[in-house]
C-alpha cells in the first residue's frame, strides 16, 4: 500500500452539559435590545409564528413519550437531505488484524518473569500485556510490547510483532512526539478533572499503540489493567497492574486510515484528542476503582445486576466528562468531529460546507433517532451521541468555567449514594443553577440549534471567545449548525427529547390529536437582510 503524509487533527467524542442560568463565566458578545437574532414565540394564541417550530417533551426523566399528533399539511416536506461523499474504505473490517487468529509468538520469547520488579520500565523494556478483553472473552490476548520514549507524565509502549501496526514502524519519531503531546495536555486534564490511581507508583500512564481489533475504537481504557488479578464471574484473570490507555494505530479513527481509493495516510497528531479523551476515562475509572459498589461489579456474580442497571448512567457520566476533556484541549474536534456527526456518523466538514453552500435547510437524518425525538441525555454509543455530548460540555464550560465538571461530578456521586442512582444530566442541570429542568431542556436544546450569542443576553450561545485566538476555527465550526427538519406524519417525543419543523405559512396550530404536555416555541431567525 502507498502511504502519504496528511495532516490533519483526529477526534474522538466528548459530551458534557453545564449550564449557570445566571453566572457568565467567559465573555461573549453584548446583545443590542431590539436586535436580537432569535425571535421566539412561546404564545399558542394564534398559533406559534416562527421560520421553525421546537417542539420539546421536558418531562425527563420520568414522563411519558408524547405524540405530536398528526402533521400532514402543517409542516413543509421538501427539505433537502445532506449527501455524503465516497471518502472512507469501503469495508471497515478490512483494519482488522489477522494476527489475532493466533498467539503472538513474540510473547513466548518475552519472560516477564525476568523483568525487574522495580519501577524502571525504561526505553527498550519488554512486557506481556492483556488486551482485547471483553466480558464475552475475559481471557483476552496476550502480546509483547516494548517502551519507545518515556516521558515525564507517560509511558509509550508498542508491539513487537509486526502484524499489530506498531507505532515506530509507522514512523521512528511518533513515539516521542506523542510522549511530548501527552506531557503537554497533563496539568490541565489532571487538574480540571482529577487525577489517575498510579497504582504502579510511578506517576506515569502507560499509553500502548497497537491495532486495536475493533475497526472503528479509536481508543479506550479497560478496568481491568489495574488489577494484578481481577475476578469475573467467580473466576480469576490475570491483569495488566498498571494504569494505561489502549490507542489505535490502523483504523477507521487510527492513526493509519486508508481512504476510498485505498490509499493510505497516516498522521500522529490523529491521535493526540484520543489520548486526552482516553486519559479522562482513566481518571473516571480511576475514581470509580475506590466504590465498593463498582469493584463488587467484578468480583461478585450476585452484584452484578444492580450495577448493570446502572451502566448507562456510569457510560453517559464518563462519556460527558471525557468530551469535555477534549474540546477544551483540542476544540478543533467540533470542526472535524463533532458537528459533522451530529449530521450523518459518515459526514466530514467538506460535506457539511457542501450542502449548506447549496441550501439553507437540511433534513433529519432518518438514522438519527435523536432527531426524531429520542432522548438526547440516553448514551447508545452512536456518533449523534458523542455530538450531544460535545455540545452540552461546551454548552457547561461557557456558563460554568472549567470547575463545573468537577462540581458535576461531586453533586452525581453524591446522589447517587441519596436516591438511588437519578439520572447524570440532573447533576448537570443542579450545578448550573436550573431548579426545571424542562428550562435546562429548553435553553440547552436551543442553545445547540440556533448557537446564538446575543439573544436575551446570551442564553442561548455555545460559543464564546476564550481570549486564546479562536483557536481551530471553532467559532466557524459551530457555525455550520442549523436544525434538523422533520418532514413525517408524526412524531413521538420522548421525556428529554425534542423535534424541529418548518411550518407551512410561518404559523403552527397543534392538531387536536396532537397530546398534551409538549412545549412549542416559534422561532424567527434573523439575518440582518
Amino acid at each position: 500500500m502507498r502511504i502519504k503524509k496528511q495532516w490533519s487533527l483526529a477526534v474522538c467524542a466528548c459530551l458534557v452539559v453545564v449550564l449557570l442560568a445566571q453566572t457568565v463565566y467567559v465573555s461573549h458578545e453584548e446583545s443590542n435590545p431590539g436586535s436580537d437574532r432569535l425571535i421566539l414565540d412561546e404564545s399558542p394564541e394564534g398559533g406559534y409564528q416562527g421560520d421553525y417550530i421546537v417542539v420539546l417533551n421536558g418531562d425527563y426523566p420520568d414522563g411519558r413519550r408524547l405524540s405530536t399528533g398528526f402533521l400532514n399539511k402543517l409542516i413543509e416536506t421538501d427539505i433537502p437531505a445532506l449527501k455524503v461523499g465516497d471518502n472512507r474504505a469501503p469495508d471497515p473490517n478490512m483494519y482488522r488484524s489477522k494476527a489475532y487468529r493466533g498467539e503472538d509468538p513474540y510473547a513466548a520469547k518475552v519472560a516477564n518473569g525476568q523483568m525487574p520488579e522495580d519501577n524502571s520500565w525504561g526505553v527498550g523494556a519488554q512486557r506481556n500485556f492483556i488486551v482485547e478483553r471483553t466480558p464475552a472473552s475475559p481471557d483476552g490476548k496476550s502480546i509483547a510490547f516494548q517502551v519507545l520514549a518515556v516521558g515525564e507524565h507517560c509511558r509509550i509502549w508498542t508491539p513487537m510483532n509486526p502484524d499489530f501496526y506498531p507505532l515506530d514502524a509507522i514512523d521512528p519519531t511518533y513515539a516521542k512526539q506523542a510522549a511530548a503531546e501527552f506531557d503537554a495536555q497533563f496539568p490541565h486534564t489532571a487538574r480540571v478533572f482529577g487525577d489517575f490511581l498510579d497504582v504502579r507508583g510511578d506517576g506515569l500512564v502507560n499509553i500502548l499503540f497497537y491495532n486495536i481489533d475493533g475497526p472503528i475504537v479509536s481508543g479506550l481504557t479497560s478496568y481491568y489493567d489495574f488489577y494484578e488479578e481481577v475476578t469475573i464471574s467467580g473466576k480469576g484473570y490475570r491483569g495488566n497492574a498498571a494504569p494505561m490507555i489502549h490507542i489505535d494505530t490502523f483504523g477507521v479513527a487510527g492513526i493509519i486510515r486508508m481512504d476510498a481509493e485505498m490509499e493510505a495516510s497516516h498522521d500522529i497528531t490523529r491521535c493526540f484528542p484520543v489520548m486526552t479523551h482516553e486519559f479522562q476515562h482513566l481518571i473516571y475509572e480511576s475514581k470509580r476503582y475506590l466504590d465498593p459498589d463498582y469493584r463488587a461489579y467484578w468480583q461478585s456474580q450476585a452484584q452484578q445486576s444492580a450495577y448493570m442497571n446502572n451502566l448507562e448512567n456510569e457510560m453517559w457520566m464518563t462519556e460527558f466528562m471525557s468530551a469535555a476533556a477534549g474540546i477544551l484541549r483540542y476544540p478543533g474536534m467540533f470542526r472535524d468531529d463533532y458537528v459533522p456527526y451530529w449530521y450523518d456518523n459518515n459526514a466530514n466538514e467538506a460535506d457539511v460546507r457542501e450542502h449548506f453552500s447549496h441550501h439553507a435547510e437540511v433534513l433529519a437524518n432518518k438514522n438519527y433517532l435523536t432527531h426524531r425525538g429520542r432522548a438526547i441525555y440516553q448514551w447508545k454509543g452512536q456518533k449523534d451521541d458523542y455530538s450531544l455530548a460535545a455540545f452540552l460540555a461546551q454548552f457547561a464550560y461557557v456558563r460554568g468555567g472549567e470547575g463545573v465538571f468537577q462540581q458535576i461530578w461531586a453533586q452525581w456521586n453524591d446522589q447517587r449514594d441519596k436516591s438511588g442512582k437519578p439520572k447524570p444530566v440532573q447533576a448537570v442541570a443542579d450545578v448550573l443553577g436550573y431548579t426545571d429542568f424542562a428550562d435546562f431542556h429548553r435553553d440547552f436544546v436551543l442553545s445547540f440549534l440556533f448557537h446564538d450569542a446575543g439573544s436575551e443576553g446570551g442564553r442561548y450561545r455555545l460559543y464564546a471567545d476564550r481570549g486564546d485566538g479562536v483557536p481551530d476555527r471553532m467559532q466557524e465550526a459551530l457555525s455550520l449548525l442549523k436544525p434538523p427538519l422533520i418532514n413525517g406524519n408524526e412524531a413521538k417525543i420522548e421525556p428529554g427529547g425534542f423535534v424541529v419543523f418548518k411550518p407551512i405559512g410561518g404559523v403552527y396550530v397543534p392538531p387536536i390529536t396532537a397530546m398534551e404536555g409538549l412545549t412549542y416555541i416559534g422561532v424567527t431567525v434573523n439575518n440582518g437582510e
